[in-house]
Formats: C-alpha cells, sequence, structure tokens
C-alpha cells in the first residue's frame, strides 16, 4: 500500500524538473575530467554547478587533490 501511494505521489507530484543536465566523465581520463572539473569551479558558474563540481572531485579521490581548494 505505501509503495502504491508513493508511486502516486511520484505522478503527481509538482516538484519542478531542473534542465540542468548531470556532468558524466564516461569516456574523459581522469585528467581530463579533473580539469574540466576545476574549471566548472570557477566563479562564472553558478553555486549549485560549483558545488556538484566540487563533489565531483572529491569522489575522483587523490588524482583531484590539487584543483580541490585549500582550507
Amino acid at each position: 500500500m505505501l509503495v502504491a501511494l508513493a508511486a502516486a505521489l511520484a505522478e503527481t507530484s509538482p516538484v519542478r524538473q531542473d534542465a540542468v543536465q548531470p556532468i558524466r566523465t564516461t569516456g574523459l581520463g581522469e585528467t581530463e575530467a579533473v580539469s574540466i572539473l576545476a574549471a566548472l569551479t570557477g566563479e562564472p558558474q553558478p553555486w549549485q554547478v560549483q558545488l556538484q563540481a566540487l563533489n565531483a572531485l572529491t569522489a575522483l579521490g587523490e588524482t583531484a587533490r590539487p584543483a580541490l581548494p585549500r582550507p
């Protein structure tokens, strides 16, 4: 019953669907992905894009460490 209710609510939910596509690095080398993501953390980007780029950089691990801001 809860599953049916959740499905019905999901179909009628007025939640906004963003037009922003997720960033995918499939097919790129890690070095190229790091440089692209590092560029997306810059000022001309909206804060949401910067946040997602930083999140992706942290997920790449040690390869991305030089691109991450220092505290």
